[in-house]
């Protein structure tokens, strides 16, 4: 049988496969594997030789299984997370290539909060809310398009780098423009013990968030 940096160099989409599965059921890689992996030869094959199609569907299977933010862990662990979430050349140039890592946190945050709260949402939204979590470290960032016009960073990574739909660029962007205001309203209010419950709906998505502003 072929080595496993064979094996991935031939077929890069399946170190992705790898890692859903491994997250999906639950077990550990095997080192020769992650090693692998993790080599230049393999990423420069994941970003060439692959469609972003083929990337975007086995993202969304992660998403969809049982431990996204630890499939997405394993993607920033091995050095992979830049290639799959791809940002525009400019802003790729700007971030450097190990960006992912308070993407993931802030992923993780958000996975555990709704285990917490205990919030039954759909598929379609579960995955929609954690994508808004680990795209927003980069929510301020733009790029430039035709005319000198500028668009979100987080919106070519939806559409370009993953193929995945417009709604789900829609929803995000609806979803960070809570955070912002919410980040307003506890920067203005001012008195000790104060709660400040903001709900942000996105589509059939809505979060209700309640900071204590001490």
């Amino acid at each position: 049988p072929l080595s496993p940096s064979e094996t991935f160099k031939d077929d890069p989409l399946r170190v992705l496969r790898a890692i859903r599965f491994a997250t999906r059921f639950g077990f550990a890689p095997d080192a020769d594997i992650l090693s692998a992996a993790a080599s230049q030869e393999v990423r420069a094959a994941l970003g060439s030789k692959v469609s972003r199609e083929r990337i975007g569907t086995e993202l969304e299977g992660m998403f969809n299984g049982p431990a996204p933010t630890a499939a997405v862990r394993l993607l920033q662990q091995l050095r992979l997370f830049d290639q799959v979430l791809k940002p525009p050349p400019d802003v790729q140039q700007l971030l450097g290539s190990e960006f992912g890592r308070p993407c993931v946190e802030i992923m993780a945050a958000a996975e555990a909060m709704l285990v917490q709260l205990k919030l039954e949402l759909s598929p379609e939204d579960r995955r929609l809310l954690l994508l808004a979590a680990l795209l927003l470290p980069l929510r301020s960032l733009s790029y430039s398009v035709k005319a000198n016009k500028q668009q979100p960073a987080t919106a070519y990574i939806i559409r370009e780098s993953l193929k995945w739909r417009v709604k789900e660029v829609d929803g995000v962007a609806l979803l960070h423009a809570q955070v912002t205001q919410l980040a307003e309203v506890k920067n203005a209010v001012k008195g000790p013990g104060m709660q400040i419950t903001i709900c942000g709906c996105a589509k059939h998505v809505c979060v209700s968030v309640t900071v204590a502003v001490s």
